[in-house]
Formats: C-alpha cells, sequence, structure tokens
C-alpha cells in the first residue's frame, strides 16, 4: 500500500509540473497576447529597434525578426491604455519571381494554422497572385500593392481593439458628413 502511495504521489507531481509547462501555450502572436503593457512585450521581445510613444498610442517596432518560420520581418504592435490591442508583421524579402513569395506564404500558413488552428477561410488565386487566409481577427496576405510590389504580412487584432477602430471609423464618418451638410 505504501508503494502504491509513493508511485501516486509521484504521478501527481508529473502532472502537475507538465501542466505548468508554458512552452506549448497558445498565444496570440509569437509569444505575445493581446491585453499585454509595453513592460510585459519589452521582457518578451526586449526593447524596440524604434518607437512611437503617444498619449493614446504607442507603437513599437521590431525589425529584421523571424515570425512564423520566416526571416526579416518588420513587427508592429499597437498598444493603448487596454495593452497590445493590434499586431502586424510585414514580412521585407524580396524575389524576382512570385514561386518564391508563395513559397514564405506557404511556410507562414502552416505556422499559423499549428498556432490557431484551421483558417476560417482561405482564398488563393496564383493567376490574380492573391492569396489570403483569415481567423477571427487575424489574417495572413499575399498580393501585389499599386506599384506591383509583392505584399506579404500577418495582422492580429483583439476583439475590443477591433471594435474601438470601428466606433472611431464610424464617428470620423458622421463628422465627415456634418462636414458636408453644412457647406
Amino acid at each position: 500500500m505504501k508503494k502504491a502511495v509513493i508511485i501516486l504521489s509521484l504521478i501527481m507531481s508529473m502532472m502537475i509540473f507538465s501542466s505548468c509547462n508554458t512552452k506549448n501555450q497558445k498565444h496570440d502572436f509569437r509569444n505575445v497576447d493581446f491585453g499585454m503593457s509595453s513592460i510585459e512585450l519589452i521582457e518578451i521581445e526586449g526593447e524596440p529597434d524604434d518607437d512611437l510613444i503617444g498619449d493614446d498610442l504607442s507603437i513599437y517596432y521590431y525589425k529584421d525578426r523571424e515570425a512564423f518560420g520566416v526571416k526579416n520581418a518588420l513587427i508592429e504592435y499597437h498598444i493603448d491604455k487596454n495593452g497590445i490591442g493590434w499586431v502586424s508583421a510585414n514580412f521585407q524579402n524580396e524575389y524576382a519571381d512570385d514561386k518564391s513569395y508563395i513559397t514564405e506564404y506557404n511556410t507562414i500558413k502552416k505556422n499559423l494554422i499549428a498556432a490557431w488552428g484551421e483558417p476560417d477561410s482561405i482564398t488563393e488565386n496564383e493567376n490574380e497572385f492573391n492569396f489570403r487566409c483569415t481567423w477571427e481577427n487575424k489574417s495572413l496576405s499575399l498580393n501585389r500593392n499599386s506599384e506591383n510590389e509583392a505584399f506579404l504580412g500577418v495582422v492580429a487584432c483583439s476583439s475590443d481593439y477591433l471594435e474601438l477602430s470601428l466606433e472611431r471609423i464610424q464617428e470620423n464618418q458622421k463628422e465627415r458628413q456634418n462636414l458636408k451638410t453644412e457647406e
């Protein structure tokens, strides 16, 4: 009986220690979660390469980082009074052929699926060079801008940040309409 209690104690201890392991913990973006403060961000990412500090919003920039299995990303963290609310990774690699961009897109997609689960929607059109995966409040995109330059990026925002952004857009639209009616 004493051996059984000792073995049971060892098993329980192992279960407790394994549940404390944060290595497999899921995060909102890389090792960062929405709502974290700038102090918590700096503890995880280190000092930013650049920043814009404002009264209502601060933006921290991390250059030449690896994100989701691809190197050379510019990562932006937007922090307001509620903590981190919006994050993006814009991949800066330039290639002469579309296939290299598509390979990076697929690498990122595979890693995002491992982190965030299956996307809510996927649009992939090689002829139009338009690739997009979306999750709730998160997306991965590969396309061309108006100058025909390839853009590959990941964006994620908290529900609260998205809601506040939509409210700000609506307020700006109302102000524009009021200005038009006054003219």
